[in-house]
């Protein structure tokens, strides 16, 4: 069981990386220059956005008493 996580760990860890440098050079040849930045921005804005509001929904579900 330990392997088969350690091995799906590897491959997010190697995936990972990869798709981001994949999805940033689409970004940088798809746009014109002068929106680069903004594209960048709004990108930014959609993941660590989900990231807190993924954070904040978990709580308030381990907090739920109905839950326990």
């Amino acid at each position: 069981m330990a392997a088969a996580l350690a091995f799906g760990w590897a491959e997010v860890g190697f995936a990972a990386p990869n798709g981001s440098v994949a999805l940033t050079l689409y970004r940088v040849r798809a746009f014109p220059d002068e929106f680069v930045g903004r594209i960048f921005g709004v990108f930014k804005l959609i993941t660590h956005g989900g990231t807190a509001s993924g954070a904040l929904v978990a709580g308030m579900a381990v907090s739920n008493d109905k839950l326990t």
